[in-house]
């Protein structure tokens, strides 16, 4: 017999960071819905029990609008998933679990920094404390902060080495953030 039947559909976030001592995480829910089907039983002295065999419970629920894209990185996720539970008169008896995928549209017309350039300058000596060689600087500039899918994403970068030892390579990455 089982009791009721717990419905939960949920989207949550997770990150971890290195700081120069420890590791540190953070969580957070960014979406929940929650529900208890109503179960009847075939007899009324039975009402709240149902009975061995199959049984259909259609529910539906909608996103909030303007919720953020599941993704998966080295440093953190957002992802959604929806759980059913059953309940027995002893407690929680079974569950499953399936994630979904949540795709959101993004207008970039309407972020008003989207448009806006990005710059970023470094510098960092090289060598160690006694033996300093000089500094190299870099500057990285973006035209705009929003790209869309496919899209080319220009980079202009400006590295000065004015230090006496030489470059062998230069990497750059681009991570996405919200």
């Amino acid at each position: 017999f089982f009791s009721a039947v717990c419905l939960e559909a949920i989207g949550e976030a997770k990150v971890e960071w290195m700081t120069s001592s420890d590791i540190q995480a953070s969580d957070e829910e960014v979406f929940n819905y929650t529900t208890v089907l109503p179960v009847k039983g075939e007899k009324e002295v039975d009402e709240a029990l149902l009975h061995p065999g199959s049984y259909y419970f259609p529910f539906e629920f909608n996103l909030p609008q303007r919720l953020p894209s599941s993704f998966k990185s080295k440093h953190g996720r957002l992802r959604y998933f929806a759980r059913m539970t059953i309940y027995t008169p002893d407690g929680p008896h079974h569950e499953r679990k399936s994630k979904f995928a949540v795709i959101s549209a993004l207008d970039l017309n309407s972020e008003p920094d989207a448009a806006l350039p990005v710059e970023n300058d470094t510098y960092e000596a090289v060598g160690s404390w006694c033996c300093i060689a000089g500094t190299v600087t870099a500057s990285m500039k973006l035209e705009r902060k929003g790209y869309t899918l496919k899209e080319a994403i220009p980079i202009y970068a400006e590295i000065k080495n004015l230090s006496t030892r030489r470059i062998h390579s230069t990497k750059v990455s681009l991570i996405q953030v919200k």
